[in-house]
């Protein structure tokens, strides 16, 4: 369409994304920028995004860190509150009081490895997942604008994805997926 109509043709495109970020990346063609200028205002804005993604991954790190921590400051407290009644409840005591006394040693191990720690690496694919999906978007948006064959676009921007993705190899259809969605993005 920007080939046969020129950039300006695109504005109709733009209007009807979802994403924000390719809908600038547009806008930023279809204004006649100097492509420099565009290419370094989308990675700054990628590194942004980024950057806001590791801050929101550490907090879910640290998290995963103290809590072993504060379930071990839980057992102290619990030990010493036993050994406080120890003296006035007897022997009876010490099992059920062991027992909630350790019980948070056990909640902080859970919270830190089944909890933070994975939210942490599901963040952080995340992350990867849009920064790739980001710089692809940056291509396509520039070479569009230089005004590249779509063909030759389309096997360029096909270059992000690994070899089986290209070939449609992945399972459960999500290469399949990604591969259309990479040729719709070359068709504009």
């Amino acid at each position: 369409m920007a080939r046969q109509n020129g950039l300006l043709a695109l504005e109709k495109i733009a209007n009807e994304q979802k994403d924000p970020f390719f809908k600038q990346a547009i806008i930023l063609i279809m204004d006649a920028n100097d492509p420099e200028k565009v290419r370094s205002i989308l990675n700054n804005d990628i590194e942004c995004m980024s950057a806001r993604h590791d801050d929101v991954a550490s907090m879910y790190d640290k998290a995963a860190a103290v809590a072993p921590a504060f379930g071990m400051v839980g057992t102290l407290v619990g030990l010493v509150k036993m050994l406080k009644n120890m003296s006035t409840a007897g022997t009876d005591s010490i099992g059920p009081a062991m027992g909630t006394a350790l019980i948070t040693t056990l909640y902080g191990s859970i919270l830190a490895n089944i909890v933070f720690t994975p939210i942490a690496s599901n963040l952080r694919a995340r992350d990867e997942e849009e920064i790739l999906c980001s710089l692809i978007i940056v291509e396509g948006v520039m070479s569009i604008q230089s005004g590249e064959n779509p063909k030759f676009l389309r096997e360029k921007l096909l270059t992000f994805t690994a070899q089986k993705q290209r070939e449609g190899g992945m399972s459960g259809g999500k290469g399949k997926k990604q591969r259309s969605a990479v040729s719709e993005g070359s068709d504009r």
